[in-house]
């Protein structure tokens, strides 16, 4: 007897986040960070549930792109 269950994945996927900011005279510099992705859920083109695992920092960073990107 097979069990209906699909089996158990104990993570999405990771992804990697760089952040671009404006430097002094001109340079720019860029910060990197990995995180991984327990869960995610989409309908169209909008995230309605995502679950991430990582550094404080790369959460913060994923936070606040997400709240800067308003026309992606």
């Amino acid at each position: 007897m097979q069990n209906g269950h699909e089996p158990i994945h104990s993570a999405v996927g990771s992804f990697d986040i760089e952040l671009f900011t404006s430097g002094r005279g001109g340079r720019s510099t860029s910060s990197r960070f990995k995180l991984r992705c327990d869960a995610v859920a989409l309908h169209e083109k909008e995230i309605l549930l995502l679950s991430v695992a990582g550094s404080e920092t790369g959460v913060k960073a994923l936070t606040a792109g997400l709240r800067s990107s308003t026309n992606d």
